[in-house]
């Protein structure tokens, strides 16, 4: 669902996501999930390779609350810090986890897009994982921190192999 622009807290949305008012709903879906705290589904763009074989897309950190001080360092990053993916071999749920970390820890790669992460990162060209915006408390957490992953030279990758 797509906030009202009527309610107080649509411009605290569109700044957490990092959208301008100008955003269309199908924008402000993509980047916000759709979700309300009791919804079971969420709504995500599929990573798409532009003409210049280049994939480009933006997921939010999953997990965030979860993670001892994460809330602290997510507040001291800014837009485009370089963040890295690390390997959470100690994960019970997901063997396959990748953490979201900026030295330390802040958080996870969703589940959904775990192989997708893994194979554009390890079978394609050079990638940058940035900050595409870091919220505080003001926020829920599911919008603390998103990260804009770029892999150049991925104009192989199949999207449909999702």
């Amino acid at each position: 669902r797509v906030i009202s622009e009527k309610r107080p807290e649509y411009s605290t949305l569109l700044r957490a996501v990092a959208l301008g008012e100008e955003a269309s709903p199908i924008e402000i879906l993509e980047r916000s999930g759709g979700a309300r705290e009791t919804d079971t589904i969420q709504i995500f763009s599929v990573p798409e390779v532009n003409e210049s074989g280049v994939v480009e897309f933006v997921f939010p950190a999953h997990g965030v609350r979860y993670v001892k001080g994460a809330d602290v360092r997510i507040e001291r990053l800014q837009p485009g810090d370089v963040l890295e993916f690390r390997e959470d071999s100690e994960n019970e749920y997901n063997a396959e986890a990748l953490w979201v970390v900026a030295g330390q820890p802040l958080g996870w790669v969703p589940d959904f897009l775990v192989s997708t992460v893994r194979s554009l990162t390890s079978d394609h060209g050079t990638y940058r994982l940035t900050v595409e915006a870091a919220n505080g408390p003001d926020v829920p957490f599911h919008f603390r921190l998103l990260c804009r992953l770029t892999v150049e030279d991925a104009g192989d990758w199949d999207p449909n192999s999702l």
